[in-house]
């Protein structure tokens, strides 16, 4: 993979510490944490989840994530929340593209963008 370049031509994140990547930026570089103590009952997304069975009571849950900011009520509805929050991040990240593609539009690839899923980065290939 020597001599590979890449082109971050957006970015998107939706986290404990802010909704958006530049609220994320300035509030990790300004040290602030999201991890809280969690009561045994709390409300994601409208549901209360439990968590008397587990040994952990602290965590860094999205507060603030109003789907309906970034697809239609009725979309979100049919989506798990982690899906949501997927798409938002997409659309955030999307939302510097086309200025960065326009000034590469002499690349024969410059259409073409992808999303990255940080956690499909630690998997391993699998053997044949």
């Amino acid at each position: 993979m020597v001599g590979r370049r890449v082109v971050v031509t957006g970015l998107g994140a939706l986290t404990p510490i802010g909704d958006t990547a530049e609220e994320t930026w300035r509030n990790l570089v300004a040290g602030v944490s999201g991890v809280q103590a969690f009561p045994t009952t709390f409300d994601v997304s409208e549901q209360p989840f439990d968590i008397s069975s587990h040994p952990t009571r602290i965590g860094a849950p999205i507060k603030a994530f109003d789907p309906a900011r970034y697809m239609d009520p009725k979309e979100a509805r049919r989506m798990a929340r982690f899906s949501q929050m997927a798409v938002a991040a997409t659309k955030m990240a999307s939302s510097t593209l086309y200025s960065v593609t326009a000034r590469a539009s002499s690349s024969p690839h410059s259409e073409l963008w992808g999303v990255m899923i940080a956690p499909l980065l630690n998997r391993r290939p699998r053997r044949r």
